[in-house]
């Protein structure tokens, strides 16, 4: 059985850990899911730096240095990208297993032993790298790496996740519509390029497209040269302005009566994929005990609930009723 982790709050929360323990870190998972994101945050909640490079792009010298001589002995010129004394951060290498092994194998040896010829990675820092599963015929351009050695790391394969993405993109302006189809496809992420970061750029092209006003055959092609056979999808749920938006969890806890009308116009027209978004969201919502735990103490939030189960179709509120058993007791 494969454990994964979760991209965003979780995955920070284990970055975290690694960096107190001192532990060097490879995060395994899907291109565009969040990875080096996810370090990044990690390093600002932390209050270190962080320093990424991409190995595809670099030549063994780029790491090891320039040799030269000084007193009748060879000496490596340090590459000025690499951590100074007195400094604290997460150093982030991509592409580990897409790089030339001529460029890997200085890198394992900073990752492993932190030190590269005459240099020394100062105590305040931790080396995370981020690859591609090698094990999936999407990668074809990736190596194996040694078992031996994976074993000096702690690897931890990552997942996207819709909920914590949906939190991201909130918060960073990404265009509604991206947000309310993620919202309502659950599975978004296990399909064929389709990830995290091929969202965003969806969103940065239909901005661009609404200032602009390209032809709808242009904004086809840019949409599916990022998410491909979900790009008919998406661009006929953006053409229907009126088109229900599934409420969130909270809106439905907080204040039911506001969105009754749309959960009622959903059931009446039986618009399963949408029901099945909007339950998925619920459980999920309820599945984080500090969520569930508010709602318990809320009696506000329990009828509000209630109300929604009332009013949802059999076959939608059993899966509600099933989850969370707690609310046929209160």
């Amino acid at each position: 059985m494969k454990i994964t982790v979760n991209v965003g709050e979780e995955l920070q929360e284990l970055l975290k850990l690694a960096y107190a323990a001192k532990r060097a870190v490879i995060l395994r998972g899907p291109t565009g899911a969040g990875k080096s994101e996810s370090i990044e945050e990690s390093a600002k909640q932390l209050g270190i730096d962080y320093l990424c490079r991409d190995l595809s792009l670099m030549d063994g010298p780029d790491l090891t240095g320039i040799p030269r001589e000084k007193d009748g002995r060879t000496v490596y010129a340090v590459p000025s990208f690499l951590p100074k004394e007195k400094t604290k951060g997460l150093l982030c290498f991509e592409e580990l297993n897409r790089a030339p092994r001529y460029t890997r194998a200085p890198c394992l040896q900073l990752l492993t032993a932190r030190r590269l010829n005459d240099y020394v990675l100062p105590e305040g820092w931790l080396p995370v790298a981020a690859v591609n599963p090698g094990d999936d015929d999407e990668y074809c351009d990736v190596d194996e790496l040694d078992k031996a050695l994976l074993a000096r790391f702690m690897v931890v394969d990552v997942v996207p996740d819709v909920r914590n993405w949906l939190a991201w993109a909130t918060k960073n302006n990404v265009h509604p519509a991206v947000i309310a189809f993620v919202k309502g496809t659950p599975e978004i992420f296990e399909k064929p390029k389709s990830n995290p970061r091929s969202w965003k750029y969806v969103s940065d092209v239909l901005k661009t497209h609404e200032l602009k006003n390209v032809a709808e055959n242009v904004l086809f092609a840019a949409v599916y040269g990022y998410v491909e056979k979900l790009a008919q999808g998406f661009l006929s749920f953006y053409s229907k302005k009126g088109a229900p938006v599934v409420p969130s969890p909270d809106q439905i806890l907080n204040a039911y009566a506001s969105v009754k009308a749309t959960v009622l116009e959903l059931a009446k027209n039986g618009d399963t994929a949408n029901l099945d978004s909007l339950v998925y969201q619920m459980l999920v919502h309820l599945q984080n005990p500090a969520d569930e735990q508010k709602v318990k103490s809320n009696s506000v939030a329990i009828e509000n609930l209630k109300n929604l189960i009332a009013d949802l179709p059999a076959e939608f509120a059993k899966k509600i009723r099933k989850d969370a058993k707690w609310i046929n007791k209160k």
